[in-house]
């Protein structure tokens, strides 16, 4: 495929200086992703480094590259003064992962549109900002590009037609889980990713898509899972997959554009709820907000039922475990009269009392806090 390509990028030569630019940048896009699956497949890869790169350098690539873009659509891109700073930049295809986020957003712009940017600071990291107009929806990142952005430490937000891009100042700035909760998404239709967007914005989410096969754990939790049935192959075979994945098990899966004849066999390969086809925003989004109050009262009473399980364990631990710790502290202190120095029988009473203090915690639980796990699983926390 190298051959091929870089004939491309001759013939791009010859052509008019905005839309020639303009290709070749997307050409090097190409190589760049290119470069990177080869040396994903190889069978030792050495971890990527990283190196500060000034302000004023990124800032010259980045308006390199999307003012040749802008050029196509008679778009405009208008920019201020780059600190003095530096930001950290891992190795890899970070650049071609930026591009991926804002690029498909530039190529819906209108002729004659001024795009802003502008640097600004937050603790740990330098912000980009970039100022687009109105009724643009936010960018819906590919799994590949929000891969690499989380792993390159850069989080990135949309809000009141801003797109904020947060660049590390430092390797100490480690990724970070979403601030607000995720809208998972399935389907291969991308005319549907502008609703979904409206969607995930009005009940404060961030859209994430996802492939038909789950991705490995760990992952962040996802609050609604929606699977598209006419964009997907194996419907059933994708709602169980994700029913039976740890990080799904939990998750209520909204299926749409299905019709009522297929819901029985979805609800029984794990799906919650189902819409069919012609469906308009506000009833999606008012299908969720009933999915989520629906699962709130599910985990309501699951911990109710959780919580008198553990009282009860509590009472048979206290009357079957209190009267051999009595035994052994009886022992134990007719020991340390008879051996004073022996330290270690004053840690065995120590430990003893330990025992004894957690089963009364267990009698006095009012609620049961778990700590989860990458895993799926999750411990009570009893202190």
């Amino acid at each position: 495929m190298a051959g091929p390509l870089r004939r491309v990028q001759s013939w791009a030569e010859e052509l008019p200086a905005t839309m020639g630019e303009a290709i070749r940048s997307q050409l090097d896009l190409v190589s760049t992703l290119m470069d990177q699956g080869h040396r994903d497949g190889a069978l030792e890869d050495a971890p990527l480094a990283g190196h500060p790169l000034a302000l004023a350098a990124l800032q010259e690539e980045l308006v390199h590259r999307w003012e040749s873009l802008l050029g196509l659509r008679k778009a405009q891109l208008t920019t201020t003064e780059a600190p003095t700073a530096s930001v950290w930049m891992t190795g890899g295809p970070l650049l071609a992962a930026l591009a991926g986020l804002v690029e498909p957003m530039f190529m819906q712009l209108a002729p004659g549109t001024v795009v802003t940017a502008r640097w600004d600071q937050e603790r740990g990291y330098r912000i980009l900002r970039l100022g687009l107009p109105a009724g643009l929806h936010g960018p819906v990142p590919d799994p590949w590009t929000q891969g690499v952005l989380q792993d390159s430490g850069v989080r990135w937000a949309w809000a009141d037609q801003s797109l904020d891009l947060f660049l590390p100042e430092s390797p100490d700035a480690m990724p970070e889980e979403p601030t607000r909760p995720l809208l998972g998404l399935v389907s291969e239709e991308l005319n549907l990713l502008g609703l979904f967007q409206t969607v995930a914005e009005a009940g404060n989410l961030w859209l994430h898509p996802l492939e038909h096969e789950p991705p490995p754990p760990p992952l962040p939790k996802f609050r609604f899972l929606v699977i598209d049935a006419q964009g997907t192959h194996d419907l059933e075979g994708c709602i169980r997959a994700y029913r039976h994945h740890p990080s799904f098990a939990t998750t209520p899966i909204l299926v749409v554009r299905c019709t009522e004849d297929d819901t029985p066999r979805l609800i029984q390969a794990g799906a919650t709820d189902w819409l069919a086809e012609g469906f308009r925003w506000e009833a999606l989004h008012h299908r969720l907000q009933v999915l989520r109050g629906h699962t709130e009262l599910q985990q309501r009473a699951l911990a109710a039922e959780r919580l008198e399980s553990f009282r009860q364990m509590a009472g048979t631990l206290k009357h079957e475990i209190n009267n051999p710790l009595a035994i052994i502290s009886m022992q134990v202190e007719m020991l340390q009269r008879k051996y004073p120095e022996e330290v270690k029988l004053a840690k065995i009473g120590e430990m003893v009392d330990r025992i004894r203090a957690l089963v009364q915690v267990l009698q006095k639980m009012r609620e049961t806090p778990t700590e989860d796990y990458a895993d799926g699983s999750s411990i009570l926390k009893l202190g």
